[in-house]
């Protein structure tokens, strides 16, 4: 019986997939239309779940010159504010779509973890030539638990 058993745990460990070969993910939090205008923050993770970068991704919105500004609750003070260049974006027959990242051992990273972490909501606003493009608010409720820190 002993020896079932054992043999059983052996190739139950066996048929688990080796720690090497683990799945990196991501949490993102999207702000917008699913299909339409929105802006993702993607906060990636490696196999061991550790942060790796934060990828800020426009769709159907933006282009070079536009600016991208992000506050947390009532804050006067924007926590990330950037005009996009023509290295952040590109156009495709569904419209353009820009994307910039921070490392996890950038400031900006650190900055936005801790922010969506504690913070209840995100203020998002992209301004094309002065003309308001996008400003919507998304909740952040319950992000500290998605991300699992």
């Amino acid at each position: 019986m002993y020896s079932a058993k054992l043999l059983f745990v052996f190739c139950a460990i066996l048929s688990m997939p080796p720690l090497s070969m683990a799945k990196a993910d991501s949490v993102d939090l999207m702000v917008g239309e699913r299909n339409g205008q929105n802006v993702t923050f993607s906060f990636q993770r490696d196999k061991n779940r550790k942060p790796v970068e934060l990828v800020v991704t426009t769709r159907r919105l933006g282009n070079p010159g536009a600016k991208i500004s992000i506050w947390i609750d009532r804050s006067s003070i924007p926590l990330h504010s950037r005009i996009l260049t023509t290295d952040d974006c590109e156009y495709s027959d569904s419209g353009s779509s820009c994307r910039f990242s921070f490392g996890r051992d950038s400031d900006h990273f650190r900055k936005f973890l801790y922010a969506f972490e504690r913070g209840k909501t995100a203020h998002v606003e992209v301004q094309n030539a002065n003309v308001m493009e996008m400003q919507r608010d998304v909740s952040l409720l319950g992000f500290r638990q998605r991300y699992g820190r």
